[in-house]
């Protein structure tokens, strides 16, 4: 570890402080507007973005510990590199695949079902994972790049203070 502290020591830097402790639904709602947030700032002027969602499961301790938060702290909770992903999808498969599901694998942010036209296309931001699963019958329209991932949108948002 001593030969790479140059490069990889900043993940053990303090982000920000958490007032109490945030369990896995807290943070992948947090995450999931976090998303739809920045996917309105980056195509929103372009298309009009009705959900933010995607896939989340928080890996091992499942929570963020009330007290300073590190990004390492984030790395183990949400450890994958999942791109944010511009979508169209047909508001009925919006709606059965990710509104009026039994599936809590999926969180979403911002859609009302009852203003939803089964017939219309709609832009969802959702994660890379989601994207590309083929029976949520998604079409990708453009993918934000590999530098930002579902834990720097957190961090952002502590850093900014946000769960203090």
């Amino acid at each position: 570890i001593n030969k790479y502290w140059d490069e990889i020591g900043w993940i053990y830097d303090s982000l920000g402080y958490n007032a109490k402790s945030r369990n896995s639904s807290t943070i992948k709602n947090t995450v999931i507007q976090l998303y739809y947030e920045a996917g309105v700032k980056k195509w929103g002027d372009k298309y009009d973005i009705v959900l933010g969602g995607g896939f989340l499961r928080l890996r091992s301790p499942y929570y963020l510990f009330a007290g300073e938060v590190r990004y390492s702290d984030l790395l183990s909770i949400l450890p994958f590199d999942n791109e944010l992903v511009l979508c169209s999808i047909k508001g009925s498969d919006l709606l059965s695949k990710f509104i009026n599901t039994n599936n809590s694998n999926y969180f979403i942010a911002r859609a009302d079902s009852r203003n939803i036209d089964p017939n219309a296309t709609y832009y969802i931001i959702v994660d890379s994972y989601t994207s590309t699963y083929a029976p949520n019958r998604l079409t990708e329209i453009e993918r934000w790049g590999s530098d930002v991932f579902a834990r720097d949108l957190l961090a952002d948002y502590i850093e900014a203070g946000n769960f203090e």
